[in-house]
């Protein structure tokens, strides 16, 4: 967890050094770099976003970082009401029009003739750059509280979870799987069954998909699967695989940590089987996109029934959530 928190912090730091280089001179090739170090950066968030429990989901620590979709009319309507863009404006803005898909919308909305015209010759080109500037602060602050929340230099709340002993809900392997299924349901549900029209009467809605400006919806995706498969298994013998086989936990007479194991590496392989955008995929390569979601709801079967049964776990994860 700590390393991926660090390698989160800097990532923002970066951004929001790159977002200032894009305002003192907003250029083709400081527009190119910006957008780079976005998409960078939010690769590193899906590596972190799992861990929203505990005191981090008490404190609604994640909230204004990756909330999507983003909502462009209160965006556009911030820009343009004339406010003071101070501190308190940026610390009062909501999580949908902050973080970093509010970012994503201001550099990768339009083409990039219109993008750098948008914060230079643009009435509201000031205020634009304001805006993105502000944002991107706030972005690295809340980064940086969540490293100090975990951090040992901090809260060190790493050491609180990893050595806790409550018992029931509050037990660190009852919040941990209880997130991963959160967001192996937020995977299934919302980044790929809801566009896909599974909860619409078959309407496809690729606008839906995360992250659909830039073009990266699949690769997050990606980056969110392999950091649930990577928790899962663990290092060192510490992963729910290794608790899984402590209990002998079996599947229809076979190891459930090795069927567990067997189902993230069909998801990843269903994901790198669409070879382009997830939006363009709804349409053209419906056959892998339906593999991909039915990879991902079996995977949330066997965390939710199988995984929770075999550990003893409540599931606090209701249907709606993630949704």
């Amino acid at each position: 967890i700590l390393p991926s928190m660090l390698h989160f912090q800097i990532q923002t730091q970066s951004l929001k050094t790159e977002v200032n280089a894009f305002s003192q001179n907003a250029n083709t090739v400081q527009l190119a770099s910006t957008k780079a170090q976005w998409i960078t950066t939010n690769l590193r968030w899906k590596q972190c976003e799992l861990f929203d429990f505990g005191k981090i989901s008490d404190r609604y620590a994640h909230n204004g970082i990756g909330k999507w979709p983003t909502d462009i009319n209160i965006i556009e309507s911030k820009i343009g009401s004339g406010q003071l863009m101070d501190e308190a404006f940026f610390e009062s803005l909501g999580a949908s029009s902050s973080g970093l898909p509010a970012i994503e919308y201001l550099l990768f909305d339009k083409s990039e003739s219109e993008i750098l015209a948008s914060f230079t010759t643009d009435t509201l080109a000031a205020e634009r750059l304001a805006y993105l500037q502000g944002i991107a602060d706030i972005l690295h602050q809340k980064a940086q509280k969540l490293l100090n929340i975990w951090s040992a230099s901090g809260e060190n709340y790493a050491s609180e979870f990893t050595h806790s002993s409550a018992q029931g809900l509050s037990n660190p392997m009852s919040l941990l799987v209880n997130g991963m299924i959160s967001l192996i349901e937020e995977d299934a549900k919302t980044k790929v069954g809801k566009p896909f029209g599974k909860f619409d009467f078959g309407i496809l809605s690729p606008e839906l998909v995360e992250s659909h400006r830039a073009n990266i919806s699949l690769e997050l995706l990606r980056a969110n699967v392999v950091a649930l498969q990577t928790c899962f298994l663990g290092s060192g013998g510490n992963g729910i695989s290794n608790a899984l086989d402590d209990l002998h936990a079996e599947y229809e007479d076979a190891p459930l940590s090795g069927i567990v194991a067997d189902q993230f590496d069909l998801s990843i392989a269903a994901i790198d089987d669409l070879t382009i955008p997830l939006q363009d995929a709804m349409i053209s390569e419906a056959n892998k996109v339906e593999a991909l979601y039915q990879a991902l709801k079996q995977l949330t079967v066997l965390f939710k029934a199988d995984i929770c049964s075999a550990m003893s776990i409540t599931v606090t994860v209701s249907d709606n959530d993630g949704d």
